[in-house]
């Protein structure tokens, strides 16, 4: 389960499950933007894509990069996959 919070100045995610569900439920973010924009703005969805794909394969990109906006990051792991871990 992924967990948002956007503050001004800060981002606070909760994330469990294993890596297989987070990464499915944060697809689902994506792609329910996407699919939203492409309702209403193709010209803008296409941006949106180009965007995103560009920021999640660039090495340099700030999405890989730490952050200190990025603060109360947790990772919760499953009773059965051991203990939690807080950034």
């Amino acid at each position: 389960m992924l967990e948002v919070k956007i503050e001004k100045d800060s981002v606070k995610v909760n994330a469990s499950g294993d890596i297989r569900e987070i990464t499915s439920q944060l697809m689902a973010v994506i792609t329910g933007i996407h699919t939203q924009l492409k309702h209403a703005n193709p010209v803008l969805a296409a941006a949106f894509r180009a965007v995103v794909t560009k920021t999640v394969v660039a090495p340099d990109s700030p999405l890989w990069n730490d952050s200190e906006h990025h603060t109360g990051v947790a990772i919760i792991k499953d009773k059965k996959q051991g203990d939690s871990h807080e950034k």
